[in-house]
């Protein structure tokens, strides 16, 4: 195996397994800030996603609510990453989030 190979067992990099984010810790400094961005509709749906990001991060977040023209609006939030699992994390819980078109 190579020194960034997923651990042997686990099925890829994107498992739910700790121990599988061999590759974006290796590519990626942590701490880390991450800019991240949803797009969604739905009336609070930036107070859902900054709810959401709060609870991964254990405390209220500062984040941008950018209306737009029409039913849509913008979420964005720059956060300090501790590692790749929290990253995953952070995507995952704004995944859930109802109204969400798309993240980045």
């Amino acid at each position: 195996m190579g020194l960034y190979d997923p651990p042997s067992g686990s099925s890829n990099a994107e498992s739910d397994n700790a121990e599988s984010f061999a590759i974006s810790n290796a590519l990626m400094k942590f701490p880390l800030d991450v800019e991240f961005v949803a797009v969604g509709e739905g009336e609070g749906f930036a107070w859902e996603c900054g709810k959401a990001v709060g609870k991964v991060k254990g405390s209220e977040i500062e984040y941008e609510d950018v209306k737009s023209v029409g039913k849509y609006s913008k979420f964005k939030t720059m956060i300090e990453v501790e590692n790749a699992g929290v990253l995953r994390e952070l995507y995952q819980a704004l995944d859930e989030v109802e109204g969400l078109k798309f993240k980045y």
